[in-house]
């Protein structure tokens, strides 16, 4: 992923903590127009932050498992349970 769209990521993510935050002001409650404003903007914006969460999570898993492999009790341990009926 290049760094432009993956700040644009961030940034999108950033905007939907705010609007959940904003969501939950009893000022903007009161404001019927802006509390529909930002719950349009919220569902738009929810698809892409939740699965650029399950991206981040996936590139995390990834690290992970790279790492245990490298340490060589956790791979034979690894070996061990693929192999094990």
């Amino acid at each position: 992923m290049t760094p432009e769209i993956e700040l644009k990521l961030e940034h999108a993510q950033d905007r939907y903590e705010e609007i959940a935050l904003l969501l939950a002001d009893p000022d903007v409650m009161a404001d019927q127009n802006k509390f529909r404003d930002l719950s349009k903007e919220y569902a738009q914006i929810e698809p892409l932050v939740l699965n650029y969460r399950d991206y981040k999570q996936a590139q995390d898993d990834i690290v992970d498992a790279q790492d245990m492999l490298a340490d060589e009790e956790m791979a034979d341990l690894a070996k061990v349970s693929v192999t094990a009926p």
